[in-house]
């Protein structure tokens, strides 16, 4: 079940920047949020990489810190009709602090207590927008504390590789239509 998921997530990272599977890629660095995921990627490591046509799955400790930075935000839809003009304060108030540990309070459901210009207010996790960062030339996302790193560069080894899949994959639908069996 938990290899699903991975490969599931995996797929839409792949999805979202528009890069098909027969496009090799270089890595996928995967941060699991339990230990059926990290099991998983310790024991099934090479099924992914197949699955996903990778040239290498790495296991992420989140003890080195987190894979993905956040980037906090208000979220205006609800913090305009209950705070009306110290929506200014607030958003100044929450760039002060930081992303990271605010966005570990923010995913647990915590409340956040803010000091906004003498002004104590407190916002609940709907108030606040986080958004996963990736770095330059990866993408990246999280789902329910696991965190995924997909390398998007592509190096000219991987266009030959990937050019490669589509001419076979362009012989062998020949091959079909021609009524030819694989042996042909």
């Amino acid at each position: 079940e938990a290899l699903l998921r991975l490969v599931s997530l995996g797929s839409s990272l792949r999805n979202s920047v528009r890069i098909k599977v027969r496009q090799p890629l270089a890595e996928i660095i995967i941060q699991p949020a339990n230990d059926s995921e990290r099991h998983a990627v310790q024991r099934f490591a090479e099924q992914i990489s197949e699955e996903l046509n990778l040239k290498k799955v790495s296991l992420h400790d989140p003890a080195q810190g987190a894979l993905l930075k956040y980037e906090i935000s208000p979220n205006l839809k609800t913090l305009g009709p209950k705070f009306g003009e110290q929506v200014k304060p607030i958003r100044t108030a929450l760039a002060a602090l930081d992303a990271q540990s605010l966005a570990a309070k923010v995913q647990a459901g915590e409340n956040i207590e803010l000091d906004c210009e003498g002004t104590m207010v407190v916002l609940d996790a709907n108030d606040i927008l986080l958004k996963a960062k990736a770095p330059d030339g990866w993408t990246g996302l999280v789902d329910h504390g696991t965190q995924l790193l997909l390398d998007v560069r592509i190096n000219q080894e991987l266009v030959r590789e990937g050019m490669a899949r589509e001419v076979v994959r362009h012989v062998q639908e020949l091959r079909k239509k021609s009524g030819l069996e694989m042996e042909d």
